[in-house]
């Protein structure tokens, strides 16, 4: 379960909307939808905390933050990840001594 927190700048929606309706429609012809499928994204800030991730940033519609839940499995997944990075970190400073 996680969390969404969206301000969209006004101006962009309604200068896009039309053609964001447009592709939505390409995707799915049934849909009164809006999609934005490229938008710009700049992370502004990453947060861990007691199994949060929180990630916040501008997009071009406007500002973006998601909070995430992870779940342990996840968790070990991204620790397993960089204990290998790390190993070969340590193998190339072992190798330049």
């Amino acid at each position: 379960m996680g969390k969404a927190y969206i301000h969209i700048e006004k101006d962009y929606f309604d200068k896009t909307k039309e053609q964001a309706n447009k592709k939505s429609l390409e995707d799915s012809p049934e849909s009164d939808n809006y999609l934005w499928d490229n938008l710009n994204f700049s992370l502004d800030d990453i947060n861990f905390d007691k199994g949060i991730l929180n990630i916040g940033g501008e997009t071009d519609l406007g500002y973006l933050n998601l909070d995430f839940d992870l779940g342990l499995d996840t968790v070990i997944d991204v620790i397993d990840f960089y204990m290998k990075k790390l190993g070969k970190l340590k193998t190339v400073l072992e190798a330049t001594k």
